[in-house]
C-alpha cells in the first residue's frame, strides 16, 4: 500500500471516528459536559461552551473527511483537537486522576472509559493520520478534486474504495473487539459469582 492509499485509509477512519464521537457527545451532552469538567482544566461555562460546540465541531469535520471537502484544513483542525485531547489526558495522567476520557460522550451510557497510556497512544496514532492526510496531495474519493486540482495523478476508484473497505474494517475492529474482550470478561465474573450459588 503506497503513501497515497495510506493517506485515503487515514482520511476515512479519523472521518469515522470523529462522526461517531460527535454524535455520541451530543446525544449524552449533559454526560460529556459532566467528563470535561471533570478534567479540572476548565471553568463550568467553558466546559457548557465545550459540550455545545465540539460536537458540533467533531460532526462537521467528519462530513468534510467523508466527502473531502476541504480535507487538508480539516485535517489541521482534527490534528488540532487531538494535541488538546493529549494535553488534557496526560495532565490527568500526572496528576494521578484515573478519570473518564469523555472521547465518545463520556462513554455513552457504558462502563467509564478511565483514561490511560493507551488512551494517549490512541490519539497519537490518530494525530499522525491527520498529519498525513493534511502533507498529502488531495486524495481520491473527493468532491475537492474536480475542481481545485484536475490534473493532479490520484489513487485508481478500485484501489480507493478498497482502501475505504479497510479504514472501515479497522475501526470496526478497533471498537468492537474491546466491546467483546469487555463482555467475555463480565461473563467470565458472573459465572464465578454463581458457581457458589450452584454449590449452596
Amino acid at each position: 500500500m503506497g503513501t497515497d492509499q495510506v493517506a485515503v485509509v487515514s482520511r476515512f477512519v479519523l472521518a469515522f471516528v470523529f462522526l461517531g464521537a460527535g454524535t455520541s457527545k451530543l446525544v449524552n451532552r449533559r454526560s460529556f459536559v459532566n467528563a470535561v469538567l471533570n478534567y479540572r482544566l476548565v471553568t463550568e461555562p467553558a466546559a457548557e461552551f465545550i459540550g455545545k460546540w465540539l460536537p458540533v465541531l467533531e460532526i462537521v469535520s467528519g462530513i468534510a473527511l467523508v466527502s473531502g471537502v476541504m480535507e487538508k484544513f480539516t485535517a489541521l483542525i482534527v490534528g488540532s483537537l487531538l494535541i488538546l485531547f493529549i494535553l488534557a489526558v496526560v495532565v490527568n495522567l500526572v496528576r494521578g486522576r484515573p478519570i473518564d476520557c469523555g472521547c465518545v460522550g463520556a462513554s455513552a451510557g457504558r462502563a467509564s472509559s478511565t483514561i490511560s497510556l493507551w488512551t494517549v497512544a490512541r490519539n497519537i496514532v490518530l494525530l499522525a493520520m491527520a498529519g498525513l492526510v493534511a502533507l498529502r496531495p488531495l486524495t481520491a474519493l473527493s468532491l475537492d478534486l474536480p475542481w481545485r486540482q484536475p490534473n493532479m495523478p490520484e489513487v485508481p476508484l478500485g484501489d480507493a474504495l478498497a482502501d475505504l473497505s479497510i479504514a472501515t474494517s479497522a475501526l470496526v475492529f478497533v471498537v468492537f473487539v474491546p466491546e467483546v474482550v469487555r463482555l467475555l470478561r463480565l461473563t467470565n465474573a458472573l459465572g464465578r459469582l454463581e458457581a457458589p450459588v450452584r454449590r449452596g
